[in-house]
């Protein structure tokens, strides 16, 4: 089903909280003092949360003037949701530091999804 901007916002905003709950009880995926089944815990719910958003985002009909814009955004999402996964398979495997490695590759990637949403006034991704 499409999905309205409006719909998505509230989804968003609900993300946002779950988002806000595994932050307040991780603090930062990077914290040496959280062992890894807590940090690969976080990652899969954020996996999940990542899944579905770019799910209902591709369902979204974007105006015409910024398909293609919309797209390269979906498409960095799906960068980041890659690397996220690739993060979840170092620390299962014990590669702490290269995890960490792929941890920080996601923020440029994030940067410029945010950068996106400015340039749009769309409501921001948590």
């Amino acid at each position: 089903p499409m999905l309205h901007p409006g719909q998505l916002d509230l989804e968003r905003n609900e993300v946002a909280h779950i988002t806000t709950k595994i932050s307040g009880r991780l603090i930062s995926r990077l914290d040496p003092g959280v062992s890894s089944a807590a940090k690969i815990d976080a990652l899969d719910q954020i996996r999940g949360i990542s899944v579905a958003e770019i799910a209902d985002l591709q369902a979204l009909e974007p105006p015409a003037d910024i398909v293609a814009d919309d797209a390269a955004s979906i498409a960095r999402m799906q960068d980041n949701l890659s690397l996220i996964v690739q993060d979840i398979v170092l620390l299962k495997a014990g590669k702490l530091a290269e995890a960490q490695a792929v941890d920080l590759a996601t923020d440029a990637i994030s940067r410029n999804i945010e950068a996106f949403e400015r340039r749009f006034g769309l409501s921001p991704c948590p």
